[in-house]
């Protein structure tokens, strides 16, 4: 049986080398920037539904968003920080992306971060696991949404 070396010529080395553009959110009331700094995106189960999840950023601000449905990308939960406030709870995270998005919860539509919002304090390391979007739940509360579950 031969040994596998990674080291060799053959080496793969799986890294961006440019960070892909924001979802184009349109023009939006909060101020969102359409040139932001993508940080971070991946998938995410967050209260059982599967969001499309991008951390970006401009020089002052750092843009939370949430998409249900990232082929409808006007459709959205946001939270905006400060750069101070950003880099506190990421810091509380062990600067971690995932652990971060661990205290993620949403609530009457609205994005809440524990530790942030008032719901506790950040708890240390969780388990969290980026998911693939697959059957995503219609959520009618999104910034966005035309539809409602009430008639």
């Amino acid at each position: 049986m031969a040994d596998f070396d990674a080291s060799g010529p053959n080496k793969i080395n799986i890294v961006a080398k440019k960070r892909p553009p924001p979802m184009m959110i349109g023009y939006n009331e909060a101020g969102i920037d359409m040139t932001r700094q993508v940080l971070y995106r991946n998938f995410h189960s967050i209260n059982d539904v599967v969001y499309l999840v991008e951390i970006s950023r401009n020089p002052k601000k750092v843009f939370v968003l949430l998409f249900p449905n990232f082929e409808k990308p006007e459709e959205y939960v946001q939270e905006i920080l400060t750069d101070k406030q950003a880099t506190k709870l990421m810091a509380e995270c062990g600067n971690i992306f995932e652990n971060f998005i661990g205290n993620f919860y949403v609530k009457f539509g609205k994005l809440q971060i524990r530790g942030f919002h008032g719901k506790g304090q950040v708890p240390a390391f969780r388990d969290n696991r980026t998911v693939s979007p697959g059957k995503q739940r219609m959520m009618s509360n999104i910034r966005g949404a035309e539809t409602n579950n009430y008639g």
